[in-house]
């Protein structure tokens, strides 16, 4: 019989019938179904223990006042959380949004219970170590504090790291300096202390992003220097690197916490 509707209206009306009630479904289904569409990474960041970043959580720690000095280092890490189901309706959105929060609450606890001291990971567990290999590391200490937290970072977290962040704290070093070193070949044949270590230790690292130095830094005008970023490009070259970014200040991050990454 003939209905005089094209196939596309008859393919679209059939959609639209077969629309799944997900509002009609008790609250405690739909959150459920909140969660599973969940896609819960985050921003690891090495900081000095003074450092005080807004939005970022830290371990729960009681650090001696001795200890207390500018070369103490914390692991402090900020929770995103995605989902297209933000964007289907406005009730949705709220519901979804109650969800996250609690859900945030739940990865702090998980981050926590693996921090043991500060920076000081030693046995992750299977959920923190499912997060870590979706998420990002940030170092934002000086470079020889950077290489003593990586160092002890736990086999596990070394080969399932992904996406690592160096900013100036690591790179800009003073000429003459005992941590420029850390940026320095024995030979111009050789990558950089630095890139070396990220090379052997972490296999799987294949994104990184640096951030991009001041022109009017005095290390621009000695000539015998070779920028850090140039032994980070070194990787890509060897196919250690799929991926370098460059950034100016906090603008990776701004990109890196709406998920356009």
């Amino acid at each position: 019989m003939a209905t005089g509707l094209s196939q596309a209206t008859r393919d679209e009306a059939a959609m639209l019938s077969e629309t799944f009630p997900l509002c009609d479904l008790p609250q405690e289904l739909r959150d459920k179904i909140y969660e599973y569409s969940f896609e819960p990474k985050a921003i690891f960041r090495h900081v000095p223990f003074e450092t005080k970043l807004e939005g970022y959580e830290r371990p729960t720690v009681d650090l001696p006042p001795n200890e207390k000095d500018e070369k103490i280092g914390i692991l402090v890490f900020k929770i995103l959380i995605a989902t297209p189901l933000l964007a289907v309706s406005k009730l949705t959105n709220q519901e979804v949004k109650r969800v996250i929060e609690i859900e945030k609450k739940t990865w702090v606890r998980t981050i926590r219970e693996s921090i043991h001291h500060l920076h000081r990971i030693k046995s992750p567990s299977s959920a923190f170590l499912d997060l870590w290999s979706r998420s990002e590391l940030v170092l934002g200490h000086y470079p020889s504090e950077s290489l003593f937290f990586l160092g002890y970072l736990p086999d596990s977290l070394k080969e399932s790291l992904r996406r690592l962040s160096l900013t100036l704290s690591v790179t800009l070093t003073d000429p003459g300096s005992l941590t420029s070193t850390i940026w320095q070949p024995n030979n111009r044949e050789e990558g950089a202390m630095f890139t070396n270590d990220i090379r052997d230790d972490f296999p799987n690292v294949r994104e990184m992003a640096i951030e991009i130095m001041p022109t009017d830094h005095e290390s621009w005008r000695v000539s015998s220097r070779t920028p850090p970023s140039e032994y980070v490009l070194d990787m890509v070259w060897e196919g250690r690197l799929d991926t370098v970014w460059f950034y100016y200040g906090g603008d990776h991050h701004k990109r890196a916490e709406g998920f356009d990454m």
